[in-house]
């Protein structure tokens, strides 16, 4: 298999961190499709997982303590992630 190398991971976050600025706490899922309409495809939606994952590693975002929401993808997945910037 072909890994496509053109997926803008840092560019991602970056849109992700300033999504969570500008509006205010988001779910992970919201995120992902804010981020591919506007133009950041990875290959596969889960690559955005390492993306969210570095931006709470380096302490940028955060859960949002005790929020979960509803899930739209997955399949026999728990409730989702409520992100906000730190």
């Amino acid at each position: 298999a072909v890994q496509r190398v053109d997926f803008d991971s840092e560019g991602a976050g970056r849109f992700i961190l300033g999504h969570l600025r500008c509006y205010g706490p988001t779910s992970g899922e919201d995120l992902t499709d804010a981020a591919i309409a506007h133009g950041y495809r990875p290959h596969d939606g889960r690559a955005f997982g390492s993306v969210i994952s570095r931006l709470a590693r380096t302490s940028q975002i955060r859960k949002v303590p005790g929020a979960v929401c509803l899930r739209r993808k997955g399949h026999g997945t728990a409730g989702g992630v409520v992100w906000e910037a730190v």
